[in-house]
């Protein structure tokens, strides 16, 4: 339908974490820039998106609680 489209057009997405609890900010970040309205605040190439992504996983890692055995 056309609002859906309007919708798509005009709303900004909710962030992940809206959705989802405990995703962190950065994730958010990347998320919403891949998904961003105006080409111009996207990322300029896929490798830069991956770049983005495996700065997160580093951080991901790194603040993971470690198990104890």
């Amino acid at each position: 339908p056309i609002a859906m489209v309007m919708k798509h057009i005009n709303e900004v997405p909710r962030r992940p974490s809206d959705v989802v609890d405990d995703v962190p900010d950065y994730v958010d970040a990347i998320v919403l820039r891949c998904l961003a309205k105006d080409p111009d605040d996207r990322f300029a190439s896929m490798p830069e998106v991956l770049k983005a992504l495996d700065t997160a996983c580093d951080i991901l890692q790194r603040d993971a609680p470690r198990a104890r055995w």
